[in-house]
């Protein structure tokens, strides 16, 4: 009798079966290796990966860590310069002297100390003209102007382009202030500003003035007689250049009253008279002579003195009346000889010695 013939679909059905059966052993000894610690391919790729994630931790962690050390330092770098800029604030907002850029157009700059508003008594300094806090005027203004754009040209040494500009001013108010300039540059080298220190200079130039004034009077009590020989010469000079211009509007008129104010210049300057000095030059500059600059120098010889009539005793429109110096001694003597005359001269003599013997309590 013959076997019963196995259906084709069951025969691929053991099949399966069979290659699943392969297929779990290979996983259960694959999942064994696993947990035993076997160097399977997959056991490999595992530990590779958990190290890379290990890697990436610890590489996060230091990241981290140095952000937040970056971030504390950053804290503290920025309190230090906060704290030193505000210290550098309190300093210059206290400062007796003023600090501020111009630009080329002489325009003040963002950011000035707060003196410079006192300096020029000035509610706004920033965004202003240099040449307006100045109270400049128009030829005066030009004049710096053409200085700062010298110094923006940067043609010559900054040193020698800076050194021509103004150094002192003084206000319509009648302060005096100092004012240093220093160039300032970019990183490329070009010049961007000028910073200007503003002093005030209104007491040291008092103090300067009574300092030339004293040694100008000293000057003047050792050499007194050849002062009022000048002063004579000066009356004279005045008269005749007041002369020449009332006379005629010529050039002969303006180039004689001009020689003689330009000695009388001179001979001032070598006493030490200053203002005068500083009188005939203005008059020198102007374009006409006319006589009431004539009279302006006259008016300045009579002020001068007239402020130290105390110790020159000399009037500039009576001079040429001869004094004398005598001792006390000298006058004793003078009274002792009175003493032994008789008459009505004598009596007036007498009462003449006295009233010059006399002095106010």
């Amino acid at each position: 009798m013959t076997a019963p013939e196995i259906p084709s679909d069951f025969q691929a059905l053991q099949q399966r079966a069979a290659a699943a059966e392969r297929t779990v052993d290979v996983l259960k000894a694959k999942v064994h290796d696993l947990y035993n610690g076997g160097t399977s391919a997959l056991h490999r790729q595992l530990e590779k990966a958990r190290k890379r994630d290990e890697n990436n931790r610890r590489k996060r962690e230091l990241v981290e860590m140095r952000a937040a050390e970056l971030k504390r330092y950053s804290e503290v770098l920025e309190a230090e310069v906060a704290r030193r800029t505000e210290a550098i604030k309190t300093i210059l907002d206290n400062v007796t002297f003023g600090f501020l850029v111009i630009d080329r157009a002489l325009v003040v700059q963002p950011e000035c100390t707060r003196s410079c508003h006192r300096l020029f008594e000035a509610a706004r300094v920033e965004g202003a003209s240099i040449a307006e806090l100045l109270g400049l005027g128009e030829r005066d203004r030009l004049t710096l102007s053409l200085g700062v754009e010298q110094v923006f040209d940067d043609v010559l040494p900054p040193e020698v382009s800076v050194a021509q500009l103004r150094s002192k001013f003084v206000l319509p108010n009648g302060r005096a202030l100092r004012i240093e300039a220093g160039v300032v540059r970019a990183a490329a080298g070009e010049v961007t500003g000028l910073l200007l220190t503003v002093s005030d200079i209104t007491q040291l130039e008092a103090t300067t003035r009574e300092n030339n004034s004293n040694r100008t009077l000293v000057g003047i009590l050792k050499q007194k007689e050849s002062f009022r020989s000048f002063l004579l010469e000066a009356r004279s000079q005045l008269e005749g250049a007041r002369r020449a211009l009332g006379g005629g509007e010529g050039v002969g008129a303006q180039i004689a009253a001009r020689h003689a104010l330009h000695a009388l210049k001179g001979n001032s300057a070598s006493y030490g008279l200053d203002e005068v000095v500083d009188v005939i030059h203005e008059a020198e500059e102007s374009p006409q002579l006319e006589a009431r600059q004539v009279d302006q120098v006259a008016a300045s010889l009579r002020g001068f003195l007239r402020a130290n009539v105390a110790v020159l005793d000399l009037d500039f429109d009576h001079l040429g009346e001869e004094g004398f110096t005598v001792t006390r001694e000298q006058m004793g003597g003078l009274r002792a000889l009175a003493a032994t005359l008789h008459g009505a001269g004598a009596t007036e003599l007498k009462r003449w010695t006295a009233r010059v013997l006399r002095k106010p309590a």
